[in-house]
């Protein structure tokens, strides 16, 4: 009887590891995810938007994007913002708590959806005057090759445009 229950015991806590584990496919997207979100955001230049620092933006996100999703990014100027962002407020840009969750509603066995969210912090050295931004977006990314890359990313961009124009 002990043996039984043991095994049941032991059964649970294996079906609740597995179902609260990310696949290794999910991990894989996450990984990338994380790399992507913290080289797009995490910027130690105030001088950014020379076209130099501009194209070395580029080229280091490049390789997590597919390129459909890269030229769009090139196209919008989206992939600049967060380096005019410093430039303007003169800030040393940081990631702060980024955390991802799958997001299960699409079943769509080539692609994973990630819900994500960050602290963007912005430090001015200078003035020491630090601005917090909360940022929620949703990922897309699709494996292609054997290699998770970023589709298609929204988040609420509004927030970082505002420091721009002022408002």
């Amino acid at each position: 009887m002990h043996i039984i229950l043991r095994i049941f015991a032991l059964s649970i806590i294996f079906f609740i590891l597995l179902t609260g584990c990310n696949t290794v496919e999910e991990s894989a997207a996450i990984k990338v995810a994380r790399d992507y979100k913290t080289t797009e955001f995490n910027l130690d230049v105030i001088d950014a938007s020379s076209p130099e620092r501009i194209e070395k933006q580029l080229e280091s996100t490049e390789l997590y994007l597919t390129e459909d999703y890269y030229f769009k990014q090139y196209n919008t100027k989206n992939i600049s913002l967060p380096l005019q962002v410093a430039e303007k407020e003169q800030a040393v840009l940081s990631t702060k708590d980024l955390q991802f969750n799958v997001n299960n509603k699409n079943n769509d066995d080539e692609n994973i959806i990630l819900n994500y969210s960050f602290i963007l912090l912005l430090n001015n050295k200078e003035s020491r005057q630090n601005k917090k931004i909360n940022v929620e977006g949703l990922l897309t990314l699709k494996e292609i090759n054997g290699k998770w890359l970023i589709q298609n990313d929204e988040y609420n961009i509004d927030e970082l445009k505002k420091l721009l124009s002022g408002n």
